[in-house]
């Protein structure tokens, strides 16, 4: 893990501890259930970067469970947290839009995360994230992404994946693996705007919540 990565996940389990204290020490009338829901949706999401972090995940649907418990239960707790403090009875509702805008948000990641050649390059740091476990799944027997499991298991040096890069950026094109991830997030996009809109409040709050996938 690099010092980013420990620095965020530091910042992330800081802000869960102090909602637990500042929940704790508040007069709400569901603060337990709300406690609970803290406890059970942060351990959700340490088993999915724990999975993350193991970096073994042999496909794209496996990859998404991960995403749903790393991403989509801690965007999931911060939309539900004050729901459950106001009217846990609308709790359904807004849990379906919570874990769909973690999604969306880590699969923008992915993307992200290709669209150059630096430190910060997903294949160069032999993360398998939703394009590259396409792009692996359908080229098979490609040379290119053989180049890139032997990389990945160590076997060739990370200037050769760098003499391969224009040639890995057009497979990702031409393989769909970039439209692949885009229509997964659409998918998770059309879920969290469904759930939005069927929410029993003003249509201003609908649209202001909108904003956020």
């Amino acid at each position: 893990m690099d010092s980013t990565a420990k620095f965020v996940l530091n910042i992330s389990s800081y802000l869960i501890f102090l909602c637990h204290l500042i929940i704790v020490e508040s007069d709400f009338k569901n603060k337990y259930k709300a406690l609970e829901l803290l406890v059970t949706k942060a351990l959700c999401s340490i088993e999915g970067q724990h999975l993350d972090l193991l970096n073994d995940i042999p496909s794209e649907d496996q990859y998404i469970e991960m995403v749903i418990l790393k991403s989509g239960s801690l965007a999931e707790l911060a939309c539900l947290i004050g729901t459950i403090l106001a009217d846990p009875d609308k709790a359904h509702e807004v849990q379906l839009y919570g874990s769909s805008i973690g999604v969306i948000g880590q699969i923008q990641n992915d993307i992200e995360g290709m669209k150059s050649w630096d430190k910060k390059n997903d294949i160069l740091n032999k993360k398998f994230t939703l394009p590259i476990l396409f792009l692996l799944s359908v080229e098979q027997n490609h040379k290119v992404t053989e180049k890139i499991r032997n990389y990945y298991n160590g076997l060739i040096k990370q200037n050769e994946i760098l003499i391969l890069s224009k040639d890995i950026d057009s497979l990702l094109e031409e393989t769909g693996a970039f439209l692949y991830s885009k229509v997964t997030q659409q998918l998770y996009r059309n879920k969290a705007e469904s759930s939005i809109m069927s929410l029993t409040i003003n249509r201003i709050y609908k649209e202001a919540l909108l904003k956020y996938i």
